[in-house]
């Protein structure tokens, strides 16, 4: 999904692109369906992000690992539970 996030290319989604990931919008319920998203671990952290009260999430390569959301290393093959 980070190429997407870096383009503006998931329709409802406000993303803001920066130096090392990503602030991304987390819209209501109402607003996005799983169908926009070109990744199924996008919805799990807005979902995620949503419970917490959240009205941005941060995707930065260095931000800390939350526990019960994938991670990925430095390569597409390295995704981590």
């Amino acid at each position: 999904a980070r190429e997407h996030i870096d383009g503006g290319r998931i329709p409802g989604i406000i993303a803001c692109p920066h130096e090392y990931g990503a602030w991304v919008h987390v819209p209501d319920e109402q607003e996005y369906s799983e169908q926009t998203h070109p990744s199924e671990e996008l919805p799990n952290v807005l979902d995620y992000a949503r419970a917490l009260g959240c009205q941005w999430v941060n995707f930065d390569c260095d931000g800390v690992r939350l526990t019960g959301l994938p991670w990925y290393g430095d390569s597409e093959e390295e995704v981590k539970p």
